[in-house]
């Protein structure tokens, strides 16, 4: 990490910390810390605990700490963590913006009232950090009880201040919240600092959020969006171990399309695509929430079903072969698929021995005319 200064406008100086490569603007806070004239000697500021001191290493350590590799949960449980500790307010959350329905959602929170917690608020519209959304810029509330913008999210709340996060292209993307139940309890400084603390927590959020998406993109078959190969085995070893603990069944269903080459041949490979995909979809319809459909490669898929005895999963196996029949396709093709089922413990205990003992099953529905279910 570093702290590196440069020449201003108007403000004189322009603090900029770095870490990790992301470059946030930390004027109000880092200005403060560079007046200082000894190294161990610290800001001080009012907030919900009067009389605290911010050291310069708390406040690094603090950005040390939500810029290292988290989940975005673990993120805002950081920033919350920050808030509380460093800075001294009690009552904060992050909330996120849901950009399709516009509205903000609570992401994490301490002391905010379950009620608060469960709203949704209209961006613009219903309380504070709903404003902060729409405008993109802080709004204090030194009253609450005064302010027609504020909404009740915890008993007892006199004054509130909001923040946005902003990601690095000016998009809002949540809102810091930080209350207190003392009227007018955030001067200045504190502003400023939770200020600082916003940039911090957007670039956070927004790394969380790409890591999220990359490990999302690679757990994905590309084409169907089910799980891919490498997910399916990770799905696989999670749930046989879970099986093996619990003594409970796990049931393994392979389908192959029959005949899916003519289909490209005839069609071209973009209307297979598009037969792919409407195959993944009423794998998915088939699926309980517990289950995995996921696309193995070329034609063939699989479901995962936990806790399914080879009856049952023959009966889901039967319902789908049975749906994907019905497809009519251009110029009077039939879609069909062979299925093979096998289940654990009875046809395998690892990934490869369940997926070989249903491939098996499968391919004797293929020897058989295709277009039928065969157990393991």
């Amino acid at each position: 990490m570093r702290i590196q200064a440069e020449k201003g406008d108007r403000a004189g100086g322009r603090a900029v910390l770095a870490m990790q490569g992301a470059s946030l603007a930390h004027e109000p806070l880092l200005s403060q810390l560079r007046r200082e004239p000894q190294a161990g000697q610290a800001v001080r500021y009012e907030a919900g605990w009067r009389g605290a001191r911010v050291s310069q290493h708390s406040l690094l350590e603090a950005a040390r700490r939500m810029l290292r590799p988290l989940d975005l949960q673990g993120v805002l449980e950081e920033a919350l963590t920050v808030v509380q500790t460093v800075v001294g307010y009690r009552v904060c959350a992050v909330l996120l913006v849901d950009r399709e329905a516009r509205e903000l959602w609570c992401a994490a929170h301490r002391g905010w009232s379950p009620e608060a917690v469960k709203r949704r608020y209209r961006v613009g519209r219903e309380g504070v950090a709903a404003w902060v959304a729409y405008t993109g810029w802080p709004y204090y509330v030194p009253d609450a009880q005064r302010d027609p913008r504020y909404l009740e999210i915890a008993p007892g709340v006199r004054s509130e201040l909001a923040v946005p996060l902003r990601a690095e292209a000016g998009e809002t993307v949540g809102v810091l919240s930080v209350a207190s139940a003392e009227p007018e309890a955030f001067p200045e400084d504190s502003r400023a600092l939770l200020e600082s603390l916003g940039l911090l927590v957007a670039s956070a959020v927004q790394r969380a959020e790409r890591d999220a998406e990359l490990s999302r993109l690679a757990l994905t078959d590309p084409l169907t969006g089910l799980a891919n190969h490498r997910a399916l085995y990770q799905a696989l070893r999670r749930e046989l171990a879970q099986a093996s603990r619990y003594a409970f069944p796990l049931a393994v269903v392979l389908l192959d399309l029959d005949g899916f080459k003519q289909v490209n041949d005839l069609f071209g490979h973009p209307y297979g695509d598009e037969v792919l995909r409407q195959v993944a979809r009423m794998a998915t319809e088939a699926c309980r929430g517990m289950d995995l459909p996921a696309r193995l490669g070329g034609e063939e898929f699989v479901l995962v079903l936990p806790h399914a005895p080879k009856l049952a999963a023959l009966q889901v196996a039967e319902r789908l072969r049975r749906r994907i029949e019905e497809t009519s396709l251009e110029e009077g093709v039939r879609l069909s698929a062979s299925f093979g089922v096998a289940v654990y413990p009875d046809d395998g205990n690892t990934p490869d021995a369940l997926v070989r003992a249903a491939d098996e099953a499968m391919y004797r529905a293929k020897r058989a005319g295709g277009n039928r279910v065969e157990a393991s």
